[in-house]
């Protein structure tokens, strides 16, 4: 039982730290309708509309040695892998198409929230049990 509260307390601490905080390659965004174009975060992506725009984002990407650059279009998004090879040369070495939003871009709802709310509906479940139980009996 006791390895059980180990591996729980694990897990709980685990949930609370963001994931953001593992993530150690840099993330760079571009859309096609930024206005103004920004410095490639999320909040104010890079201007990338035509492909002249999008190959100064990898260009921009590239100053980072090796980053992710998610370029997003109406129906999906790109996630361009590039890297600077070992002649100093910028090189994009994937680009797949993905559909939906980029991760770590939707609503961020924090983990002690999270585990409060299932707490919460945890213990509502048990009380509307024990009610439920007690009418049954009298």
């Amino acid at each position: 039982m006791n390895k059980v509260w180990i591996a729980v307390s694990l897990l709980v601490v685990m949930a609370l730290i963001p994931s953001a905080a593992f993530a150690s390659t840099p993330v760079y965004y571009c859309t096609p309708n930024a206005t103004p174009p920004g410095d490639g975060s999320y909040s104010f992506p890079w201007l990338c509309s035509t492909s002249a725009e999008l190959q100064t984002a990898i260009a921009n990407t590239c100053q980072a040695g090796y980053a992710i650059l998610y370029q997003t279009v109406s129906n999906g998004y790109y996630r361009h892998t590039v890297q600077v090879d070992s002649a100093g040369k910028c090189m994009v070495t994937s680009s797949i198409f993905y559909y939906g939003y980029p991760p770590n871009t939707g609503v961020v709802l924090p983990a002690p929230l999270l585990i409060g709310g299932a707490l919460v509906l945890g213990a509502m479940f048990l009380v509307g049990g024990i009610v439920i139980y007690r009418k049954r009996t009298i």
